[in-house]
């Protein structure tokens, strides 16, 4: 596969259709020693060509003010693992996504939006919960800022793909989704087919997942540089200490129950990584045992952060070194947990669901044409009042004979990933509004850690 000068010059419009950014400025590279530098000029059909061509490498500034038209994941790894995880958790939110075999030894995933354009802190808020979601929260995203300013006019560039250069290698093109190491056989088909990301799309995971688009850029912490852990509100007073003073012991233990506690104050997992890898700083192990690693971090993070965990880890030894006798969490915690309470009648279940509340759901999550709704009725147990919860779940579709639009109860296979996104998060909400007699949120239950 090549891309000819014969099929690079009808195909500009295409070309641009999928890689528009700014107009009046582009980067480029010396293909000799690899600089790379702005050029502050036009984008001109002479300046893509040049590029299909091979002449000169261009790269493109993807933000325009506050939107951008397509976004670029950038993986600069041989290991195509991290692509393949981003890759099917984007599938599971139905998000069209593409990958190009970079210049050098990584890949581009790059997913595109309208001509329109989507705000940029949307859809780098949704790419950035997802890189988190699979563990790779430090990988660069294009565009890398949410909007433009006085301060950066710019933003920052991304080579475009298809460098005439580097195709006959095999480089600048797009392969798979099966089989990452095959190019696409028809590199312009592939271009003019993209599907793109409606701004709705990215609305409805932002609220199925209560994600927050951030307003500004994150930076990571720079290595090597001691900087207060002010993030503390919020977090019980054993955790505070852990992070202010360090621990000698159980350092992966401990780890873990900061990330659930920074998880619990609303922390994005990329900034609760920076917390703790400054938290490690402090370390001063017994013994000379070594001090944890930044991956092992990263691992005890990832965990704490993949499931809705509700202890406080109060029976933990290496929380109990910090426990502070004034603590509400540790005197709430020593008391007795009520038994659990059993099932509803069902008459109970026929009178709680006849009741005239039970019309409006008290939360509905939607993903698509699929949507759930949690009801919410008053029963009572023992002579006790009780609060009891159903969901329903639904489907939308057309018609295709009638074009009418219509509800249904039955779903396909290719549903099951968002109906699991929405059972999820059904299943979190209950647990965090419930306080009835019969939850205890307190209770650890499976919820222990990897061992030390």
């Amino acid at each position: 596969m090549t891309a000819t000068c014969e099929q690079s010059r009808p195909n500009l419009a295409v070309f641009r259709a999928c890689f528009t950014g700014l107009e009046h400025a582009y980067g480029t590279r010396d293909l000799r020693t690899g600089r790379t530098w702005q050029v502050k000029g036009p984008v001109t059909d002479v300046v893509l060509t040049d590029h299909l061509e091979g002449r000169q490498h261009v790269g493109v500034f993807l933000l325009i003010e506050d939107r951008t038209r397509a976004m670029a994941v950038d993986f600069d790894t041989q290991d195509l693992w991290p692509v393949r995880e981003f890759m099917d958790l984007a599938r599971q939110y139905d998000l069209p996504a593409y990958v190009e075999r970079s210049k050098s030894k990584g890949h581009h995933v790059w997913m595109f939006f309208p001509e329109s354009g989507v705000p940029a802190s949307k859809a780098r808020a949704v790419v950035l919960h997802m890189l988190a979601e699979t563990g790779q929260p430090h990988t660069e995203v294009f565009p890398k800022q949410n909007r433009l300013d006085d301060r950066t006019p710019y933003g920052a560039f991304i080579f475009l793909p298809l460098f005439g250069g580097l195709v006959p290698r095999g480089r600048s093109v797009f392969v798979g989704p099966e089989d990452l190491t095959r190019p696409y056989p028809d590199q312009w088909a592939l271009l003019q087919s993209v599907e793109r990301i409606e701004e709705a799309h990215l609305d409805a995971l932002i609220g199925i997942n209560e994600i927050t688009p951030s307003t500004t850029t994150v930076a990571p912490v720079p290595a090597g540089r001691n900087q207060p852990l002010a993030l503390t509100r919020g977090l019980p007073p054993c955790a505070r200490r852990m992070l202010s003073e360090g621990v000698r012991c159980h350092q992966r233990v401990s780890c873990f129950r900061l990330a659930v506690d920074l998880k619990g104050t609303g922390l994005p997992f990329e900034h609760a990584l920076a917390v703790l890898f400054e938290w490690a700083r402090r370390i001063r192990p017994l013994d000379e045992k070594r001090i944890i690693t930044p991956s092992e971090i990263q691992s005890q993070t990832r965990h704490a952060y993949s499931r809705l965990y509700r202890s406080y880890g109060c029976d933990d030894a290496a929380v109990q070194r910090f426990c502070d006798p004034t603590c509400p969490v540790r005197n709430r915690h020593s008391t007795d947990a009520p038994p659990e309470a059993e099932g509803p009648s069902s008459s109970e279940r026929n009178q709680a669901m006849s009741n005239p509340i039970a019309n409006r759901p008290i939360k509905e999550f939607r993903v698509r044409n699929l949507s759930l709704a949690i009801w919410q009725n008053g029963g009572t147990r023992d002579g006790r009042p009780i609060t009891l919860y159903s969901i329903t779940l639904n489907k939308r579709y057309q018609d295709q004979g009638t074009g009418e639009w219509k509800d249904s109860s039955s779903f396909f296979p290719d549903d099951l990933p968002r109906l699991r996104l929405l059972l999820d998060k059904a299943y979190e909400h209950i647990l965090l509004r419930d306080t009835s007699p019969a939850s205890n949120p307190d209770e650890p239950g499976n919820e222990l850690p990897p061992s030390e």
